[in-house]
């Protein structure tokens, strides 16, 4: 891995658009979104913005929702907060006990961070599904049943809506895309 931890917006949207197949125009403009909603870092004039694995995550989850841009940083947030098949977390709970619970946000951020340390996690996924008609992210591994994340109090079992809306990611070229962001040029052709 390279020695720092971060790579430049400019990085992510070209790897977005080469790896995932995500239209460069549309990562920007997330982008410019989530930044104003300081979900991820801005850049300045002279210095572009620099991206850690989850910003990287947070813009994925802002491209791949179907919304307009002035919905986006809600959406990803709404995303980001997604339990495990809805679970519902008691409002008694304490607040440092509920960030510690395993959210979609951090589903997502342990997946890529496992790719930049060049864990294979990522490659035994089928994909990752991020559906528009209703907030739902689903893991979709390679064996077993899919791992559904929904709003709190909402089945998993259950579509939300008539029709489904959704984009999915390949597992196998998301590993590719987070080890070329993050990874040396011979650690990323050896991936």
């Amino acid at each position: 891995m390279n020695d720092t931890s971060t790579v430049d917006l400019g990085s992510v949207v070209t790897a977005f658009e080469r790896e995932l197949g995500l239209g460069a125009a549309r990562s920007r403009s997330v982008a410019r979104c989530l930044s104003e909603a300081k979900i991820v870092p801005a850049g300045a004039a002279h210095a572009p913005a620099r991206y850690d694995f989850r910003d990287v995550g947070s813009l994925l989850l802002g491209v791949c929702a179907d919304v307009t841009l002035p919905n986006v940083a809600e959406t990803v947030v709404t995303l980001d907060r997604l339990m495990p098949n809805g679970i519902v977390v008691d409002d008694e709970m304490p607040e440092r006990l509920k960030s510690k619970l395993f959210r979609a946000g951090h589903a997502l951020d342990a997946l890529l961070e496992a790719a930049v340390e060049d864990d294979d996690t990522l490659r035994s996924i089928d994909y990752i599904e991020v559906v528009s008609s209703w907030p739902e992210i689903s893991i979709h591994w390679s064996v077993g049943e899919p791992e559904r994340y929904r709003e709190p109090g909402k089945d998993a079992r259950q579509w939300g809506a008539m029709h489904m809306r959704s984009i999915k990611i390949p597992g196998k070229a998301l590993f590719q895309c987070i080890r070329r962001l993050f990874a040396d040029e011979a650690s990323a052709d050896a991936a």
